[in-house]
């Protein structure tokens, strides 16, 4: 989708080069982006949500800002939890 944003499944056969992103996962980012900063301890992804979020995150870095960045390489060495495509 030429805008990115979460799309339904009733329109997403219709787009072509989709990424799966399950609602929950969606949830968690955006309290994420809400939550003053002090709080972000306690925002907890179970270890299928962090995979999905790490991928769609470097995703959308790469895409918007064209290259890979090396924090993210970092993160993949310090959280071998988060593999790097989703389950």
């Amino acid at each position: 989708m030429a805008d990115g944003g979460p799309m339904c499944r009733a329109c997403a056969p219709r787009a072509e080069g989709l990424l799966r992103v399950h609602l929950g996962t969606l949830r968690a980012l955006d309290q994420g982006l809400r939550l003053p900063e002090g709080r972000l301890d306690r925002l907890a992804l179970p270890p299928g949500a962090l995979r999905e979020a790490r991928w769609l995150l470097a995703r959308f870095s790469r895409f918007h800002l064209g290259i890979e960045l090396r924090s993210e390489r970092f993160l993949d060495e310090i959280m071998p939890a988060a593999e790097s495509a989703p389950a």
